[in-house]
């Protein structure tokens, strides 16, 4: 049983690492895609002064 065990929490582990390293993978190519439409509709001369006092 002892065994039986160790091989199921080996594959929950490496499935879950796998699983871990994809979902990063899909948030940092969102962030990538996502940065130049974020800094056309956040780099304007209006929004340096909405944040100038702060």
């Amino acid at each position: 049983m002892v065994v039986v065990y160790d091989f199921v929490s080996y594959l929950l582990e490496r499935d879950l690492g796998q699983m871990l390293r994809e979902t990063a993978s899909e948030s940092y190519q969102t962030m990538l895609a996502s940065e130049a439409v974020l800094r056309r509709d956040w780099d304007l001369p209006e929004e340096d002064a909405a944040w100038a006092d702060l």
